[in-house]
């Protein structure tokens, strides 16, 4: 991503850190395995001597030997819990970034500042398996999970960006996303948090929301209302009209949305700028993350949606 929004992500998740299905809670997973229980063997029975007069009678017979007692076949039960990483998660990542992409020289990152939240992705884990969809990232990222590691990559051409987290909890990752070219890391990690994003409950519509549902539909018409949008907003959009058109049509009717959160606007150190609201779009057959800046006067500042 040649923009510093784009990258955000790619810092996600890269991640970042796809459209389907959606936890809005960490997902536990509790097996239970009967393990055999360790018993304390049974006492030996007590045996009384023999009389005196038998002792003299001579030797007794051998006496059969003694079957000790079963084991105890009560169980106990280990729980063993296990993460799944599914679900949406928010972004954090220095506020300045910016990105050089070189044919040969591959991904070089650069960053400072302070810190903000600056993507949503939604991951999906099968197995050890990791894909990541992300609002701010135009491509895909596939990884795999390695106990509580996580490694994500995302291809630019023959360059990349490889993101590596380490979960601290089902709810929690932290770790560094570097450039490089042909999979192999050439710059240092810049550093990223994503924390698992709880959905707000369905509450009043949020103001943006409408306006939300009308972009959409210039979109699906393929034409875009004269006055709605910023100059800015109105060139990038026309730019991707029918990539975004096409991809809309895919997915079939429009269901529902759902608000998510606030992300940092486009340009993080303009005053100018309002945050980036981002909803999650269902249709028919699947969904879309979709982010707004709305402007004072109702217009469109800025638009996003994959």
């Amino acid at each position: 991503m040649a923009s510093g929004c784009r990258i955000g992500w790619m810092a996600m998740l890269a991640l970042g850190l796809a459209g389907g299905c959606v936890s809005r809670q960490g997902d536990v997973t509790d097996l239970s395995i009967p393990v055999a229980a360790t018993t304390e063997p049974a006492a030996a029975p007590v045996r009384s001597e023999p009389p005196i007069a038998a002792q003299q009678a001579g030797p007794a017979a051998a006496e059969p030997p003694e079957i000790a007692a079963p084991p105890n076949p009560t169980t106990e039960q280990i729980t063993v819990l296990g993460h799944s990483f599914t679900g949406l998660w928010k972004v954090n990542s220095p506020k300045r970034l910016g990105m050089d992409v070189g044919l040969l020289s591959g991904v070089h990152i650069r960053y400072s500042g302070e810190t903000g939240d600056r993507d949503i992705c939604e991951l999906r884990q099968t197995g050890d398996r990791l894909d990541a969809h992300c609002l701010r990232l135009a491509r895909n990222v596939a990884g795999s999970i390695d106990g509580n590691q996580i490694t994500l990559t995302s291809w630019i051409g023959p360059a990349n960006l490889i993101l590596t987290a380490s979960a601290r909890s089902g709810s929690s990752l932290v770790g560094s996303i570097s450039g490089g070219a042909l999979g192999a890391r050439m710059t240092g990690g810049v550093p990223i948090e994503a924390t698992r994003l709880t959905v707000p409950p369905d509450g009043a519509e949020r103001p943006s929301a409408p306006l939300v549902r009308d972009v959409l539909a210039d979109i699906g018409g393929g034409r875009l209302t004269a006055g709605r949008y910023a100059p800015e907003a109105a060139v990038r959009l026309k730019n991707e009209l029918g990539d975004m058109q096409a991809g809309q049509s895919e997915l079939g009717p429009l269901q529902g949305m759902t608000y998510l959160d606030q992300l940092l606007p486009r340009h993080p150190f303009d005053p100018r700028e309002h945050p980036l609201e981002v909803y999650r779009v269902e249709y028919a057959k699947g969904t879309q993350l979709c982010g707004i800046s709305p402007g004072e006067a109702g217009t469109v500042d800025d638009f996003i949606c994959r």
